[in-house]
C-alpha cells in the first residue's frame, strides 16, 4: 500500500501465466454470471443450469479464454511491450 506499495513476484516472470494474474486480481474468469463459482449468497449461481441450452457454449468460451491466458506468461507480455517501444 502507499507510494512504495505493489506486488512482489513469487516466481520468475516466465513461470507466471497472465491467467493467474487476472484471476488473482479479478477473480475467476466467467463470461456470464451463471458460470461463476457461487452466486451472491453462496448458492449455485443459476438454478436452471441443467436445462440451459447456452451453458455449454459459455463453458467452451470460458475454457478457451483460460487456455489463451495460460499460454501467455508475464515475461511474454514484458517482451512484447519492449518490442513495441523499440
Amino acid at each position: 500500500r502507499g507510494a512504495r506499495g505493489g506486488y512482489t513476484l513469487g516466481k520468475p516472470p516466465g513461470q507466471i501465466p497472465i491467467g493467474d494474474i487476472i484471476q488473482a486480481l479479478e477473480g475467476p474468469l466467467a463470461p456470464v454470471e451463471c458460470l461463476s463459482e457461487r452466486g451472491e449468497e453462496g448458492s449455485p449461481a443459476c438454478s436452471r443450469q441443467k436445462g440451459c441450452l447456452t451453458r455449454g457454449i459459455w463453458e467452451k468460451l470460458r475454457d478457451r479464454m483460460q487456455e489463451v491466458l495460460e499460454d501467455i506468461s508475464l515475461e511474454d507480455m514484458i517482451t512484447l511491450e519492449q518490442e513495441k517501444e523499440s
